[in-house]
């Protein structure tokens, strides 16, 4: 998907199963079962958390573990998860549970909190091919030779052609009508189903792959839970080796200006926060001159050009535009060159009303749309004592210094 899917209002509701007895872990509930120090099934919705597409999550759980699943949800602050339930008798059940409980979304992701490696790029693709194809599972290519084995459970019998075979995993994306349809036709035969695509499949609809990958490992016997551990640790190793790298980078410096006048009948919108006022900013998006005048510093930093050259007013796809969500798409921007955000620090000059209440706020959403730390950011207010038309309540100014490490040279 493109950059600018980040300017796409959130649309994915997630379900993620952990409900499951783990016969073949010697009984064990997988969904909690430590991993690289994080209940399993942490680690996979933290990436759907994560995801600007993601509007709502809901975990589906062992009756007996709903508790402590909220507990997980407190201690991770995880805004999306919108309710945790617990499952049925059978997987497909513990499914529909969980589709109960979403709000009103138009895709749908079933996964498995037993397949922990999970990515946003994973995620995405199938975001993707659902949209295009109204369901879709991700899947590998089968490479082993297979081979069919008869009741003695030992003596081959045949070898099956793996010509177009795939092996399916999670998550797998639907159209939220399609997938309800698909367990109405199905009714009761639900369970005959080992995954959703089954029943979509038994229903008569169509359904793609996407590409999955071979870290996305189903943790079903002890030694699949070496390998995903053995896995994170190396993930371990690499950001960590990204990040001395990221420390040593050359630091460059951008500034930013933005102004905008205010108008009755416009929202006052200041890093994605709005303001209770009479008045607000007139712009082609938001209005938000403080997130454009931070994406003006970043990219100037950079040597990108402007806010302009990215995001040009008239172009209907920022028309009423999340401007958190256009810094996002700048912040690819940055990436896509070899650098990154480091820290901002931005001033708002506005006449009324007192923005001490909300500075806090802000800061936080400017945090997020960054991807830094809230305190590598400083939002201060002031006022322009009454000179010009910012001083008389007819515009509001911003001032904004970015720093970014990285070096053209990454690219």
């Amino acid at each position: 998907m493109s950059a600018d899917a980040d300017l796409d209002p959130p649309r994915l509701g997630v379900v993620v199963v952990g409900a499951g007895s783990g016969t073949r872990l010697g009984g064990v509930d997988k969904a909690f079962l430590d991993v690289a120090g994080e209940p399993m099934l942490a680690h996979s919705v933290a990436v759907f958390e994560s995801l600007e597409v993601v509007a709502a999550i809901v975990l589906v759980v062992a009756p007996s573990r709903v508790g402590e699943a909220n507990d997980v949800v407190r201690r991770h602050g995880w805004r999306k998860v919108v309710a945790v339930v617990a499952g049925g008798s059978s997987r497909q059940a513990s499914v529909q549970n969980g589709l109960g409980a979403l709000p009103e979304v138009p895709l749908v992701a079933v996964h498995d909190s037993a397949r922990p490696l999970v990515t946003g790029q994973v995620i995405l693709a199938g975001v993707e091919a659902a949209t295009r194809h109204g369901a879709a599972v991700a899947a590998i290519p089968v490479r082993d030779t297979l081979k069919r084995v008869g009741p003695d459970g030992e003596t081959v019998t045949g070898t099956v052609d793996r010509t177009n075979l795939w092996a399916a995993q999670t998550p797998q994306v639907f159209r939220t009508e399609r997938l309800q349809a698909a367990y109405a036709v199905v009714g009761d035969q639900a369970a005959d189903y080992t995954d959703d695509a089954g029943i979509v499949e038994a229903a008569g609809y169509p359904v793609a792959v996407f590409g999955g990958t071979q870290a996305l490992v189903k943790v079903t016997h002890p030694d699949d839970l070496e390998v995903v551990e053995s896995l994170i640790a190396l993930r371990g190793a690499g950001a960590r080796s990204n990040t001395d790298a990221t420390a040593q980078a050359a630091l460059r410096v951008g500034i930013g200006y933005d102004i905008h006048r205010l108008e009755a009948g416009y929202p006052l919108v200041l890093g994605g926060v709005v303001v209770p006022h009479d008045v607000g900013c007139v712009g082609y998006s938001d209005g938000d001159a403080l997130a454009h005048a931070v994406i003006d510093a970043l990219l100037g930093a950079c040597s990108l050009g402007d806010i302009g050259t990215h995001f040009p007013p008239g172009d209907a796809r920022f028309r009423g535009a999340d401007s958190i969500g256009l810094m996002r798409t700048a912040v690819a921007h940055l990436a896509s060159a070899g650098f990154t955000p480091a820290s901002v620090d931005a001033t708002i000059v506005l006449e009324r009303p007192r923005l001490a209440p909300y500075i806090r706020g802000i800061t936080a959403r400017l945090a997020d749309g960054l991807g830094i730390g809230a305190d590598a950011v400083s939002v201060k207010a002031k006022t322009n004592e009454g000179v010009d038309a910012v001083g008389r309540g007819k515009a509001v100014a911003v001032h904004a210094v970015a720093t970014v490490r990285g070096s053209r040279a990454a690219q």
